[in-house]
């Protein structure tokens, strides 16, 4: 589809747009990054071996390349922020070094995903590396500014609430709350306040989880305000990569994107995603035998999404809805009005896009993504090379 207020099929590439792209030589390069560190540094690095390894490369060699020594950069998940942080970084200027983007399966406004992977653990086969609960996850997560920045932004879902709960784990809710809060100044949502940096048993690092956060080191007072401190601070520069690419900058003029939009769920894959989160109270009926991870005053917290307070517990629960199995369409579709092309594939209706989705893992290896990768790298070089 094309992107703007008014989408419509995207139009079938011509003769004369094959001749004109198949001019030139498309050589692929891959930089990596370090996915712990913001992406906004890893941007910085990228950019310097766009710089140092891919320009220099032909400078030395003699190859001729386009006019302005463009790059077309091709970005997939978390790649389509750091693309994103480092057209933000270069601004005005983008254009003359990037040629145009190409985003797949990118969580272009954040996933609730994070916050139940540092809350629960992850899900599925991918739990050995990430962790299978809070205790193995939140170590590694509460210092990895990059994984952080990958919470729904404060824009997320058109500023929808998207985790509900009780006020107290230990007392019938008389009326849940709706997360986040709007900042009373800009009367925006603010995840970063509300729910990121609360030391409420609802927080992304509650009070009850901070030991988890201390890497071996002892609980002390002055340990324990070191972590909270420190993990304040990181999401203070999480809200501040946030706003540099949704409101500061948002996208290359000259963008397609591709993503996935699923219903299915099968017995060994599940391609939905969450849009949202819900802490669901529950009264006991009985003790449970299950030992907890950890144990803060009252609270007892198993780490895999279950709070248990006085008479009650409190289960973490998701909103399935469309997605790739860990981006959802609420996020994904942020791209829509920015895209000049994008693809939406998965819901197995269309001509040829008739089988169901891909997960986010696989994504570049589905045969569909890899048509519409094409489709937009000649479209975008017939149009934007001379």
């Amino acid at each position: 589809m094309s992107g703007g207020p008014t989408p419509a099929p995207a139009p079938a590439l011509t003769d004369e747009e094959y001749k004109k792209a198949i001019k030139y030589r498309y050589d692929v390069w891959g930089a990596g990054y370090n996915w712990m560190q913001s992406n906004g540094k890893s941007a910085d690095d990228v950019w310097k071996f766009i710089k140092d390894e891919v320009l220099e490369f032909y400078s030395k060699k003699g190859i001729k390349l386009n006019a302005k020594k463009q790059v077309l950069l091709i970005s997939h998940s978390m790649g389509g922020v750091v693309a994103r942080s480092l057209c933000a970084k270069l601004d005005a200027k983008h254009e003359e070094a990037i040629l145009g983007v190409l985003h797949i399966a990118q969580p272009a406004a954040g996933a609730p995903a994070t916050y139940r992977i540092m809350r629960a653990g992850d899900t599925g086969v991918i739990q050995m590396m990430s962790g299978r609960n809070a205790a193995e996850t939140t170590g590694v997560l509460a210092r990895a500014q990059g994984a952080l920045e990958l919470l729904p932004f404060a824009k997320y879902n058109n500023e929808q609430p998207w985790l509900t709960c009780a006020e107290l784990p230990d007392r019938k809710a008389r009326q849940t709350l709706d997360l986040p809060f709007k900042d009373s100044k800009t009367k925006i949502r603010d995840p970063y306040t509300s729910i990121y940096k609360t030391t409420e048993w609802y927080g992304l690092l509650p009070d009850q989880s901070l030991k988890l956060a201390l890497e071996g080191k002892e609980a002390t007072d002055t340990n324990l305000t070191k972590v909270r401190n420190d993990f304040s601070s990181i999401i203070d520069d999480v809200g501040e990569l946030h706003k540099s690419i949704t409101i500061t900058y948002r996208y290359h003029p000259v963008m397609y994107a591709i993503w996935g939009e699923s219903e299915y769920k099968g017995l060994l894959e599940d391609l939905r995603a969450w849009e949202k989160l819900r802490w669901d109270q529950e009264e006991k009926t009985y003790r449970s035998s299950d030992e907890p991870v950890f144990d803060y005053s009252e609270y007892r917290d198993n780490g895999l999404g279950c709070v248990s307070a006085g008479n009650y517990k409190n289960i973490l629960r998701e909103t399935p809805v469309p997605g790739d199995g860990t981006v959802p369409d609420a996020s994904a579709r942020d791209q829509k009005a920015a895209a000049t092309i994008y693809f939406i594939q998965g819901d197995g209706n269309g001509v040829h896009n008739d089988k169901e989705g891909w997960s986010h893992q696989k994504a570049c290896n589905d045969p569909r993504v890899k048509w519409a990768a094409i489709y937009s790298i000649i479209k975008l070089v017939s149009e934007h090379c001379p």
